[in-house]
């Protein structure tokens, strides 16, 4: 708590007579009550300016606000709102989450316009774009890690993996934009795992990163809208963007409700499914359920739509390379990704090769044909 008038008034008559004993003669206290009035009064005293501004301005406790608690003003409303805040940043750095999204789009967050269908589509077949683990946001230094990766490279690749998909993939009618967790190399002003909170190599701020996530999400969706009637988009939750995640998928429900052509799955629980026809696909970034456990966990979830469905699909990311195996339920794909390697990885000998798939299905027969396409068709352009 705040120094009361009390504390200030023993400090003041402390710092004049220089005696314990008198001061509580003077004022008419017991010695005990001085002793711990002074012992209260300098741990304030003695603590970070920002500890004890975030006291004065909350009410919280030392402790509290020591572990980062404290209040910043909103310049346009004058309202106080909590937040965390760390001692090597800035308090404007401490903004919430929802500031980040409204700075990033602007004050008028603007919905997305319908757009005229593409003609000529096939309606047996769905093409899935499975994009996973991209790590937007962290960095790679080539002499340790062998490749280079930032924000700015993460961005070009993805746009024009997209741009390679859509010249090789059918022009079936309906789409599914995969994006199977860990957009974002991380998850707060922090550049560090959300759970564990490890140290990660980062090449920019937060505030930016978002603003490159939500710009690659809209412009991959109208990509694939001159392509496809009707495009399903996944933006599943990942170890590194937990949060995130979650208010990107709230974000764009809201982006492209004036657009028919487009739906967003707002699962919470960190899986999600969609139907075609006889064929279902199932998603999992991977960090909570392994591969060969994930298909029981997709059967028993969604009950009804595997019941109803004759061949089932389940697509994983997480560990960056790809396997695929067949179970009595459903085929399980982890998926490989086009990131670089980060140091961690590259200290430790992991290394596999950098693709991304595009997979067509058939309502009722299943996968049909796949679109790969390598790091190196992109860089080559």
């Amino acid at each position: 708590m705040p120094m009361s008038e009390r504390q200030r008034q023993i400090r003041d008559a402390y710092e004049r007579l220089g005696v314990k004993s008198e001061v509580a003669r003077q004022l008419g206290l017991a010695e005990s009550t001085v002793r711990e009035s002074l012992v209260a009064s300098r741990k304030y005293l003695d603590a970070d300016p920002g500890v004890r501004d975030a006291v004065d301005q909350t009410g919280l406790s030392m402790q509290s606000a020591s572990h980062g608690w404290r209040r910043v003003q909103d310049p346009d409303t004058g309202n106080w709102n909590s937040v965390f805040w760390k001692n090597d940043r800035s308090v404007d750095e401490a903004q919430t989450f929802a500031d980040l999204i409204r700075d990033a789009m602007g004050d008028e967050l603007p919905k997305a316009t319908a757009m005229a269908p593409p003609t000529g589509t096939m309606d047996d077949y769905c093409t899935l774009y499975a994009l996973t683990d991209a790590h937007v946001g962290m960095l790679a230094w080539p002499e340790e890690t062998g490749e280079a990766w930032d924000t700015d490279i993460a961005e070009h690749t993805i746009m024009r993996w997209m741009a390679c998909s859509l010249e090789l993939t059918k022009p079936s009618t309906y789409a599914v934009l995969a994006e199977i967790g860990d957009l974002l190399h991380w998850d707060g002003l922090e550049a560090v795992t959300p759970a564990s909170k490890n140290v990660l190599d980062a090449d920019t701020r937060y505030q930016k990163l978002v603003r490159v996530g939500i710009r690659i999400v809209r412009a991959l969706v109208r990509m694939m809208l001159t392509k496809h009637q009707y495009v399903h988009v996944v933006l599943a939750e990942g170890n590194h963007d937990e949060s995130t995640s979650a208010v990107l998928r709230e974000f764009f429900a809201v982006h492209y409700e004036d657009e028919p052509r487009v739906t967003i799955d707002q699962s919470a629980g960190g899986f999600y499914a969609y139907q075609h026809g006889e064929t279902s696909l199932y998603f999992h970034h991977g960090h909570k359920v392994k591969p060969d456990q994930i298909d029981s966990v997709f059967a028993s979830r969604y009950r009804q739509m595997f019941g109803t469905t004759r061949r089932s699909y389940a697509h994983l990311g997480h560990l960056h390379h790809q396997e695929i195996k067949s179970t009595n339920l459903m085929k399980v794909e982890q998926h490989p990704t086009l990131a670089a390697m980060d140091a961690f990885a590259a200290k430790r000998g992991y290394d596999a090769e950098r693709v991304a798939t595009a997979i067509t299905y058939h309502r009722k027969y299943g996968e049909v044909s796949r679109d790969v396409v390598p790091y190196e068709m992109v860089a080559d352009e």
